[in-house]
């Protein structure tokens, strides 16, 4: 930046009182004494600052080897070109930086490129064996399937199996129902036979009783119509006979 000779600022004003360290004296003694006491304290704040304007031009002042180049320095000393050099060094140090990353980023590429081979590989062998388990899947999905509908075919037959079973038992049972009415009406059948035989069986023994009372009377009666013809036939005998 072009070097600018900074003004002298203004002399201070003289204090209202006397300065520290100062007798008061009376009359224009003191006064005058008050007005080189500030003259000499301007002095020295002149000098301070021509001492410092020549240092700062000092150090202002360019090399010999760049004399040359002074008008070239000095525009580059405007803030413009110090901004765009900035900027400029910024992108250097960022494009620096970026270089160094990607070295570092190759060079853990070329590391971990085993591993993404190798990664690549398993995940192929890994999808293959998907695909075959999927395919295997299928497979047995449609086996199940089919085995889902046979079991439901083999429910429904089942089904109608114990609907027919459960018919031919009301049918048994309505049949050993009609067995157990037959059965109970024969049985009630059999008492009637058996109560008529028994009867029949009375009354035939009463005829044998009967008949045998009847042949026994016939016997007695034979033996009494026997014993009255002998009886007879002795009293003809009897009368027969002479006297």
């Amino acid at each position: 930046m072009p070097a600018v000779k900074p003004k002298r600022s203004s002399a201070p004003k003289a204090p209202a009182g006397p300065p520290k360290g100062v007798v008061r004296r009376g009359g224009r003694a003191g006064a005058a004494l008050a007005a080189e006491e500030e003259a000499s304290a301007i002095a020295e704040e002149e000098a301070a600052l021509d001492a410092e304007e020549e240092a700062q031009a000092k150090s202002k002042e360019l090399p010999a080897f760049l004399k040359p180049y002074e008008s070239q320095i000095e525009r580059l000393r405007q803030p413009k070109v110090l901004v765009i050099a900035g900027v400029c060094l910024l992108a250097l140090v960022l494009e620096i930086s970026l270089v160094v990353a990607w070295r570092s980023a190759a060079g853990a590429l070329a590391e971990l490129r085993p591993k993404f081979d190798k990664a690549v590989k398993d995940l192929e062998t890994s999808t293959d064996k998907l695909t075959h388990a999927q395919f295997d899947l299928s497979v047995q999905s449609s086996k199940v399937k089919e085995s889902a509908d046979k079991v439901q075919l083999i429910q429904g037959s089942l089904a109608e199996s114990q609907k027919e079973t459960e018919d031919e038992k009301a049918k048994a049972k309505q049949a050993e129902s009609d067995h157990q009415k037959e059965y109970d009406l024969r049985k009630a059948v059999e008492n009637k036979l058996d109560a008529t035989l028994d009867k029949l069986s009375k009354a035939v023994q009463a005829r044998d009783e009967d008949y045998k009372k009847r042949v026994e009377a016939e016997k007695a009666r034979d033996e009494e119509s026997r014993l009255r013809k002998e009886l007879k036939d002795k009293l003809d005998e009897l009368a027969k006979a002479p006297k």
